[in-house]
């Protein structure tokens, strides 16, 4: 009997866990659909870096993160914004020659490149000198030849920094030797780092492992070798595979700071460690912390692509961001685009179609000759941005187009189709909640049935025991009282027949 009592406790407690269905961290609805969580990563205590990231560059998903937003000073990580605004402007051909301050003024023992006062190099050689050889005064020439003087260049980059949305980066100088007011973030440097790998030259240059600066007024020549390790290990043995490029960085205050790009397949992905300890204590713990995250983020998510071709392909029809809201994105030369290289990032094994879309076009656009950004298309998956992209207009391909349109209609049009296709979603979901709902009050009801049958169940088995209990007892009281009486003599059964007893 217990063990039936067991059983049917068993069966109640498997008929609610059914209504609760959640296995291997993959919630599953009452319509079937699954949502699979976002990779966690390696736990932060295994990062030996004070703060993280890892974002995928053509898409802007953070793909890992730890403490990003702390403020650490950057040391010579620095020089990637200084490169970035040469290279935006500067032409590479221009020479710049060199002055007493920007070559003395540098720290004893700094990194350089042995630049003399009065030396004349060339703008690309000394971007290589930068980036490979972290050369201190170099930043200083460059800075003095761009702006006219460091402290314009230095208001240069910070200027720059919010304009890539950077709100707790403070430049001081162009090379990051130590400043009390020279910091950044983790999340700041990668921002920097994404605009910078938008640049071909700048690609280039992060990517060379040896170059040689030809011969000046001042040297025969100047040889160079990349110093980031996985790139060119000519140290430690931390070459990796995937490694384009990167910019190494240290001081003793700012520790050892790394930013890392890293290609594999369609992703491209750039990590940034800042503050971690290193030789001769340790072991270089910002190379062994860059790979181990960047094989986490490898290993764990997908890149899809937004561009016209490959979301017809992977997304099919309803999914598609170019029939979807507007005609005009079908044609090969049409004015309105999303930016190159487009994409989002999504964990293995979740399919494109689970990412939510949302398509904002501003209605503050002041359309000017060329190339205009009209709007922006966002992908979100479990509550984090999965990739966006900036949606353009270019009036140079009107005439190619033979549209009479302007971008006003077009605009509104869009945002008419927009509207629509967002109102049936809204009406599919409440189909689905009200289905969904259904499904709920059906399976509350046969839990409250079952729960009724099972409870009637156990009361008929209780009165069923007692009563077997009360029979068992009832005989065992006879057969005590037949065993337990007094014998009775024959003198006195003669008696009780007569009456006298």
């Amino acid at each position: 009997m217990r063990k039936l009592r067991t059983y049917l406790k068993k069966v109640i407690i498997m008929i609610l866990l059914l209504s609760m269905v959640n296995i291997n961290g993959v919630n599953v609805s009452a319509t079937g659909a699954k949502t699979a969580e976002w990779p966690k990563g390696p736990a932060k205590k295994s990062i030996t870096a004070e703060s993280a990231i890892v974002m995928e560059l053509n898409t802007g998903a953070i793909l890992y993160q730890k403490n990003i937003h702390d403020r650490h000073y950057p040391a010579s990580i620095t020089k990637i914004m200084t490169t970035l605004l040469c290279l935006e402007n500067a032409p590479l051909s221009d020479t710049v020659e060199f002055s007493y301050n920007a070559v003395n003024s540098i720290e004893y023992g700094s990194s350089n490149i042995g630049v003399m006062a009065g030396e004349k190099i060339k703008m690309e050689d000394c971007l290589y000198g930068i980036m490979l050889m972290s050369g201190n005064e170099v930043c200083n020439g460059v800075a003095e030849h761009v702006a006219g003087d460091i402290d314009s260049f230095v208001d240069m980059m910070n200027k720059r920094a919010k304009q890539l949305g950077c709100k707790d980066t403070h430049f001081a100088n162009p090379n990051g030797l130590f400043l009390k007011n020279h910091y950044t973030t983790a999340y700041d440097m990668a921002l920097i780092s994404k605009e910078a790998m938008k640049n071909s030259t700048f690609r280039k240059i992060t990517g060379t492992k040896n170059y040689t600066i030809p011969k000046t007024n001042k040297h025969e020549s100047i040889p160079l070798y990349n110093k980031h390790n996985m790139l060119n290990p000519y140290r430690y043995p931390y070459g990796y595979d995937y490694c384009i490029g990167g910019k190494t960085g240290y001081t003793d205050i700012a520790r050892y700071t790394l930013v890392t790009f890293a290609k594999k397949g369609d992703m491209e992905l750039v990590c940034v460690v800042m503050k971690t300890a290193g030789p001769p204590e340790t072991e270089p713990n910002e190379y062994t912390d860059t790979i181990k995250l960047l094989n986490f983020a490898f290993d764990n998510y997908s890149v899809y692509s937004m561009e016209k071709g490959q979301s017809r392909k992977d997304i099919e029809g309803q999914y598609s961001l170019f029939t979807k809201y507007n005609k005009l994105f079908d044609t090969d030369d049409s004015p309105l685009y999303i930016q190159d290289n487009a994409g989002l990032v999504l964990p293995n094994g979740v399919d494109i179609s689970q990412a939510e879309k949302n398509v904002e076009l501003y209605n503050d656009v002041h359309i000017e000759e060329g190339e205009n950004v009209i709007g922006r298309i966002t992908y979100t998956y479990a509550g984090k941005q999965a990739g966006s992209a900036d949606i353009y207009y270019n009036t140079e391909r009107i005439a190619d187009t033979n549209l009479n349109s302007n971008i006003t209609e077009i605009v509104n049009e869009a945002e008419d189709e927009k509207n629509k296709a967002e109102a049936k979603e809204q009406e599919e979901e409440e189909k689905k909640s009200e289905a969904s709902s259904g499904i709920n009050v059906k399976i509350i009801i046969i839990i409250a049935v079952l729960a009724v049958v099972v409870a009637l169940i156990l009361l008929i088995l209780r009165r069923t025991v007692l009563r077997r209990r009360y029979i068992r007892m009832y005989n065992r009281r006879k057969m005590l009282s037949k065993y337990s009486a007094k014998p009775v003599s024959k003198r006195r059964r003669r008696k009780r027949k007569k009456g006298l007893y």
